[in-house]
């Protein structure tokens, strides 16, 4: 008796069973609030007869001969091709001495070991996170034409002002 009251037990379990594991999930509530994106920055109109303080990073991805004698010669290279482009504009570049700086440029130079060079630059400032990045698409031979084909690049962004990428912002 005991042994077919188990059995009728145990056949009543397996019948139920598939039952109760059939039943969906009560729904989860996300503990995470969702927010607002951010609000989209005004436009940056052109830059006209400004003096800009710019402090340049330079960084290098190999081991040059003389790096601190090269990061000196690639910052007065930026330098001196910002102020050529600038000119036209009345804008000036400077490194700041004690002043506020606007805009941070950070400048990186590869060498894959047989002197064919890439870089890129990241501008930085003027009350945005980021401005821009620009890199090369292609190897140069000669690092300083890599430098102000970069450094025309960045001037673009003082000559023609910027937005933001987002879509919702434009």
């Amino acid at each position: 008796m005991r042994a077919k009251r188990t059995v009728v037990s145990l056949a009543l379990m397996l019948m139920a069973f598939p039952l109760i594991s059939c039943v969906a999930p009560p729904p989860r509530r996300s503990t995470v609030r969702r927010t607002a994106p951010e609000p989209c920055r005004a436009p940056v109109q052109a830059i006209r007869y400004t003096s800009v303080n710019v402090l340049i990073n330079s960084n290098y991805t190999y081991n040059p001969k003389d790096a601190s004698g090269g990061r000196v010669a690639l910052k007065t290279v930026i330098l001196d091709r910002l102020n050529q482009a600038a000119r036209p504009d009345g804008n000036s570049f400077n490194e700041p001495n004690g002043q506020p700086t606007n805009v941070v440029l950070n400048f990186s130079l590869n060498n894959d070991g047989q002197d064919h060079f890439t870089g890129s630059m990241v501008l930085t400032g003027w009350g945005w996170p980021l401005i821009t990045t620009q890199s090369t698409q292609y190897t140069y031979s000669d690092p300083i034409q890599l430098t102000n084909d970069l450094t025309d690049k960045v001037y673009g962004f003082f000559r023609n002002g910027w937005h933001e990428s987002r879509p919702n912002c434009h």
